[in-house]
């Protein structure tokens, strides 16, 4: 976080879940892990920010590291008993997602006195009150007034929350076999349909069966905000892949996608072409499927898992999965029995994006039928 000091400054120091950038208005340099800059680095980045060396030494000195955080960011895979109760950060793919309940805000102390107090389950320290009313509304018993007498809660509906069940798995996840979702209930907030990846702030808790659950009261979708290009993205476009011939072309995404891999030239444009295809297009009136289907054939060790698992780790793109290690369930989706929810399978979630299947030919023969069909 920016310190109060930086008000006077032409740049400032900002801490970024990647490491430190120094900042001025809408441009960025870094990420550095430490601010102990050489003499050379930091005229480069003064000539970048358009500020003098001096502006930079004055942000480096003046920067306060924020405090640490009241809220641990984790993985889904990471929660665990010793942070039942904690406030954690989590980022999820939703797999799968209740229609909304309604619940009341307000709990109010049934009291002699006419005049009970409110409740409200969204206040962090009502925590345990409202972790009680979801799943074992026994445990709410009794609550002392403010009057000193002893009342039982009741519910207030002149205002009411959703309450959604949400299944999730980590953003970034190979799916091999049937991988488990964690639930998620949202109260407070609601996410719109069709949302594939959503950011939770809540804490770790039980649920009737002593299960670890997230009972979060925030939730965002992530990447909202859509590129689009500027006109220097587009001069810089033309600059470097406009006046190519193929040849030069090809041996830019060769060295581009999965640089490692020598001599797959064929495979990595294969890859391209996939990627940048469209899902869609209109022809003569008709809309048309436009998405590339992409079969990689060869021997072993010739760098068919290596690019799929470059462009699914390093580009963030799709699904990946095994094909020895999934199932038809893991393909195609499943019933949750516990809140009757569908959990999609690896092509349900990657409707729209691009599904990485490798070891495709040791399918069950039955799966690959039906697959051939879906392509279709």
């Amino acid at each position: 976080m920016a310190s109060e000091e930086y008000k006077d400054l032409a740049c400032r120091i900002e801490e970024r879940p990647n490491g430190l950038y120094v900042v001025r208005g809408d441009k960025a340099v870094g990420p550095y892990d430490t601010l102990l800059l050489p003499e050379a680095e930091r005229r480069r980045i003064a000539e970048e920010l358009g500020v003098t060396e001096e502006d930079v030494k004055k942000a480096l000195l003046s920067y306060v590291p924020s405090k640490e955080p009241n809220v641990i960011d984790i993985r889904l895979d990471e929660v665990r008993a010793e942070l039942h109760g904690k406030k954690v950060r989590v980022k999820a793919r939703i797999v799968g997602m209740s229609d909304p309940m309604a619940i009341p805000r307000f709990l109010r102390i049934n009291c002699e006195c006419g005049y009970g107090d409110v409740i409200d389950l969204l206040d962090e320290r009502e925590l345990i009150t409202l972790r009680h009313y979801l799943f074992d509304r026994k445990k709410l018993g009794r609550r002392l007034c403010s009057c000193g007498r002893i009342g039982r809660l009741v519910e207030q509906e002149n205002e009411m929350l959703d309450c959604t069940i949400i299944h999730g798995l980590d953003v970034a996840y190979e799916r091999f076999g049937e991988t488990r979702p964690l639930r998620i209930y949202l109260v407070g907030a609601r996410l719109p349909r069709g949302v594939r990846e959503a950011e939770f702030i809540g804490h770790v808790v039980r649920d009737r069966n002593n299960k670890l659950i997230i009972l979060a009261r925030e939730g965002r979708p992530l990447h909202e905000v859509r590129y689009e290009p500027t006109d220097e993205d587009r001069c810089l476009f033309k600059r470097y892949f406009q006046g190519l011939e193929p040849e030069e072309l090809i041996h830019i995404i060769d060295r581009s996608i999965c640089p490692e891999i020598v001599g797959r030239p064929e495979a990595k444009l294969a890859a391209a072409l996939t990627l940048h295809s469209p899902l869609a297009f209109y022809f003569e009136g008709k809309l048309i499927r436009g998405y590339i289907t992409c079969l990689l054939l060869g021997d072993t060790t010739t760098g068919k898992t290596t690019i799929i698992l470059w462009i699914f780790r390093n580009l963030g793109l799709g699904f990946f999965g095994r094909g020895d290690l999934t199932s038809e369930v893991g393909l195609t989706g499943a019933i949750d029995p516990e809140s009757n929810i569908i959990i999609w399978g690896l092509l349900v979630l990657a409707d729209g994006q691009i599904a990485f299947i490798d070891n495709l030919q040791r399918l069950p023969a039955s799966i690959l039928e039906s697959l051939r069909e879906v392509i279709r």
